[in-house]
């Protein structure tokens, strides 16, 4: 662990946040949105943040 960069294979590639979310609520993969997109799913829990660790607020 530490400071390994995990490797995330693209099989699905969407142009819309919504659609984004529906394939993260269907539980067939992840994606990256900001936090205002999905807050409402979090709090329902219907949507789970991963790789906490390796976001980077404020950083370029």
């Amino acid at each position: 662990m530490g400071n390994e960069t995990p490797t995330l294979n693209t099989a699905m590639v969407c142009n819309t946040y919504e659609a984004l979310i529906e394939v993260a609520r269907a539980g067939l993969g992840i994606a990256c949105l900001s936090n205002f997109m999905v807050r409402e799913g979090i709090d329902k829990g219907e949507l789970v943040t991963v790789l906490n660790d390796q976001i980077h607020f404020g950083t370029t």
